[in-house]
């Protein structure tokens, strides 16, 4: 088993979307920062918004799971709930934290994020090796209780090898399959349905009380679910 002491990185996680791309919708996603806070509600309410992913949003910690991209249903609920805000290093106002990454272990950690008054781009190192953690720790849980994808082992019959007859028998099988929770909209389209007011229906998304992510990342062979879990497990 290899434990990897690296974390989620933008640029090579097989997504379509550059950091180059992720900074530039970053820049439109600040421009429309109003928009987006006078909607929370909304967006926290209808799944199609609540796991709209920009590129410019995410989180990473080597060896333990769930890092990866940050919905933008996590960030609303973070801003809303303080561990999503720093103190602006410019003019004190509050930022609002986009993304964000550090060590589980040392503690040490940075954090990028809009600025609520100036709104001007901030990245600083983390003072609080506390409220990296915290954040760690919130975003875990969110992931636990409100993810883009669930996963489930399910029996199906087929064959399997046996040294007599025509060397195969049948047998019941087990395969993980995945299911995605909702179809997240492009940050484009969801600034133009906000601006518009033309909000799609009412559809929060699922609640699903999973096991712990908190375990170990592992080697492609030992390929942990997108959910953090063991490829042994399922959903509780």
């Amino acid at each position: 088993m290899v434990v990897h002491s690296y974390g989620y990185s933008p640029d090579s996680s097989g997504t379509d979307i550059t950091r180059a791309e992720g900074e530039s919708e970053l820049g439109l996603f600040a421009s429309n920062l109003e928009l987006v806070l006078d909607h929370r509600d909304e967006i926290l309410r209808i799944s199609e918004y609540f796991f709209c992913s920009p590129g410019f949003a995410w989180c990473s910690w080597p060896y333990l799971g769930g890092d990866g991209p940050l919905p933008l249903g996590y960030l609303l609920a973070g801003w809303r709930d303080g561990w999503l805000r720093e103190a602006c290093p410019v003019c004190g106002a509050a930022v609002y934290i986009t993304c964000f990454g550090g060590s589980p272990l040392s503690g040490s950690n940075r954090w990028t994020g809009i600025c609520s008054r100036c709104r001007g781009i901030e990245s600083r190192r983390g003072a609080s090796p506390d409220s990296f953690r915290e954040r760690l720790l919130a975003v875990v849980d969110l992931r636990r209780r409100f993810p883009l994808e669930l996963s489930e082992w399910q029996e199906y019959d087929g064959y399997e090898f046996c040294w007599g007859g025509s060397g195969l028998r049948p047998a019941r099988k087990r395969r993980l399959v995945r299911r995605r929770t909702a179809e997240p909209v492009s940050l484009k389209v969801l600034l133009e349905e906000l601006s518009r007011g033309n909000l799609r229906e009412s559809r929060a998304p699922g609640v699903c009380l999973l096991r712990s992510e908190a375990v170990l990342k592992f080697s492609p062979e030992h390929k942990r679910s997108p959910l953090g879990n063991r490829e042994s497990g399922g959903p509780s």
